[in-house]
């Protein structure tokens, strides 16, 4: 037996101490896996292409890891060498954050599919492989007899997977929402850096090599990432990274480097056209109910500013009419209906989002009720106050916003509904099926109007999402009036608007907020699709068959081609 292997197993501080190291490298394969989606997510979104392709790389490379690894201890079963490889894996791990940005951008003429299974396997592969060789190599350090193989094998395996769960729980639910990507990734290289160093203490050899180790440890606790002036606000979520830009006049949301939100910095209107579209909602409203008109307070405004209504605009300040959010963003939707004197409940299922969007977009002057959650889940809540009696208290417990508990105890309905809710994937796909949009039906009131968003092409292939979309909606609502924002093979919004009562009727632009509303009213009736023809590929969907993320990767690959023209590479890597 090899003199290294015979010192280290009469040594059971030895055999206890690469224990514990075992446990770490096993949690940092899976922090490398995780955050491996927040350093390519900016670039190319997280979706399917990005997990898949984080996914394969961490299998492959370990796969070779656990080969080379027992390989090696076979011929060499010496401990300093499997400290070295820990030492490298954390090397590697340190070298990640400076290397990210390059490597991205010139993966990015491979495509979105090629450029993440390219710079995954770039950045990743190495470190990931060195921390594979740790497991099979303890086994042979640590097994004494050939009989306690499996025994041994077992347990060691054991403890690196928990080591994984527990750093997969770690990173996801605790350092992630607090702290810079960048920064997790140089103490998780510093902990095995230092581990290494560790062993060479306890050996009492090598000293000369740890004077790099302070070095790194002082790199890693005061390197701060570089401050980009356009960038006002970052912050890292469960969900993504939020970002807040200003590019001249204009004012960004970005979630993981996709745009939710752009304003005009001084007169706070959307830059996005499609958001104007919801906007006939209200207008449908007054045009539907002859009685309505008769109890709206209409005021006519003359003026000739640019952003100022043409003839006259209406008002529902009067009615206590009432609009429900799903997914507040920069709080676009919420600015325009409150215009009209609608009050807004939003919810916003990234607390990060909801934060960024009340300090920069002034979404809390909007918005009288902000609700942190998942949309399906807040329908869930509200649904269980159609019982008349539940009390206040009850509803207080639900988690629903304070005044809404204190207005809902007898489960008031909403006279309009709004689901704009996008992640860096696309659709979410369990807001768009019909289980949820019946359960959006039972919070409407009769006459309630629904409005969505939707995202891909007027025609060809991914025209199915649109048509599919409509296709759920009819058999949900029965009434259903589509808007698409282009028309052509160019990826772009449509816009739907739905009820249980005819919605079929004329609308009057010159009650429109402002010239800007009045003139996108006016261009989205140009643009309504009178008749839903050609609609064979189109599909109900189901909670149980759902294929819209898979739909969306050709559109989400197209609009990030155009982000890149955009904002550049300094700002989505910053």
């Amino acid at each position: 037996m090899n003199n290294s292997k015979e010192r280290f197993a009469s040594n059971r501080f030895a055999s206890k101490y690469i224990i514990i190291t075992l446990f770490f490298t096993g949690a940092a394969i899976m922090v490398l896996e995780i955050l491996g989606a927040r350093i390519i997510g900016p670039y190319y979104g997280v979706d399917l292409y990005v997990w898949t392709s984080l996914i394969t790389v961490t299998l492959i490379s370990l796969s070779i890891g656990y080969w080379s690894g027992g390989k090696i201890a076979d011929k060499r079963p010496e401990i300093d060498l499997l400290y070295l490889f820990i030492f490298l894996a954390g090397i590697f791990m340190f070298l990640i954050p400076s290397i990210s940005g390059p490597v991205l951008k010139l993966s990015r003429i491979f495509g979105v599919r090629g450029g993440a299974l390219l710079s995954s396997c770039i950045l990743f592969m190495i470190p990931l492989i060195f921390l594979g060789m740790v497991t099979p190599f303890s086994v042979k350090l640590i097994t004494r007899e050939l009989k306690s193989l499996g025994a041994t094998a077992g347990k060691l395996y054991a403890i690196s997977t928990f080591g994984s769960f527990l750093g997969t729980l770690l990173c996801g639910f605790i350092l992630i929402p607090n702290a810079g990507i960048k920064k997790i990734i140089y103490w998780q290289a510093i902990v095995l850096i230092l581990f290494w160093a560790g062993w060479k203490l306890l050996s009492r050899k090598g000293q000369k090599t740890l004077i790099a180790a302070p070095f790194l440890v002082i790199a890693a606790a005061f390197g701060s990432e570089r401050a980009v002036e356009a960038i006002k606000y970052k912050a890292q979520s469960l969900y993504g990274e939020i970002k807040v830009a200003d590019i001249k006049e204009q004012r960004w949301l970005l979630i993981d480097g996709t745009s939710h939100t752009v304003i005009h910095k001084n007169m706070g209107e959307s830059l996005f056209e499609y958001f104007y579209y919801f906007e006939i909602m209200p207008l449908l409203s007054l045009s539907r109910e002859q009685e309505a008109k008769q109890a709206l307070r209409l005021q006519r405004i003359q003026s000739e500013a640019a952003n100022e209504p043409a003839a006259g605009k209406a008002s529902f300040a009067a009615t206590g009419r009432r609009l429900l959010l799903l997914g507040l963003g920069g709080g676009a939707v919420a600015k325009a209906f409150s215009e009209y004197g609608i009050k807004v409940d939003a919810v916003e299922i990234d607390p990060k989002v909801a934060e960024a969007s009340k300090k920069y977009f002034n979404a809390g002057k909007y918005a009288e009720n902000i609700y942190l959650g998942d949309a399906r889940e807040y329908l869930t809540k509200y649904l269980t106050m159609e019982n008349a009696n539940v009390s206040t208290n009850v509803v207080a417990d639900l988690g629903l916003p304070n005044n809404v508990a204190a207005e809902r105890s007898s489960a008031t309905k909403y006279d309009f509904v709004v689901l704009d809710a996008f992640s860096s994937a696309g659709h979410p796909f369990h807001l768009y099926t019909i289980e949820n949009f019946k359960e959006i039906k039972k919070i409407l009131k009769e006459d309630g109007i629904f409005g969505l968003n939707s995202l891909g092409s007027y025609e060809g292939k991914n025209s199915r999402v649109w048509k599919s979309v409509y296709k759920t909606l009819k058999e949900a609502f029965g009434y259903v009036r589509v808007f698409p924002v282009k028309i052509g093979t160019e990826a772009g919004p449509t816009i739907f608007i739905a009820s249980k009562r005819d919605i079929f009727t004329q609308v009057d632009a010159k009650l429109s907020r402002n010239k800007t509303t009045k003139k996108f009213i006016e261009k989205m009736l140009d643009n309504e699709v009178i008749t839903v023809s050609d609609a064979q590929n189109a599909i109900v969907l189901t909670d149980d068959y759902n294929p819209l993320e898979l739909w969306d990767l050709d559109t989400t690959a197209s609009t990030r081609k155009l982000l890149f023209e955009v904002f550049g590479d300094e700002i989505l890597f910053d």
